[in-house]
């Protein structure tokens, strides 16, 4: 699961316990949610927020969380 493995990470950074920077992968999908639009490369992020959203375990819809990071590069492929 992405969203426990960046909440991990990000809980790990702010302890002091990691302090690597990951370089990330921003997909942006067509509305249809098969067909990419763009791919951004974002290089050594600093890892700024992370917050989950609530989420009541009543429905099929996915999990979904919010992440802010700084990176030293972006640009796109």
């Amino acid at each position: 699961n992405a969203g426990r493995e960046l909440f991990t990470y990000f809980g790990a950074y702010i302890k002091g316990l990691r302090t690597d920077k990951p370089n990330l992968r921003l997909i942006q999908m067509n509305e249809d949610g098969f067909t990419p639009v763009a791919i951004w490369e974002m290089t050594e992020c600093v890892p700024t927020m992370f917050s989950q959203e609530t989420n009541k375990g009543d429905s099929n819809d996915a999990a979904y969380f919010t992440v802010k990071f700084k990176p030293t590069d972006a640009y796109m492929i």
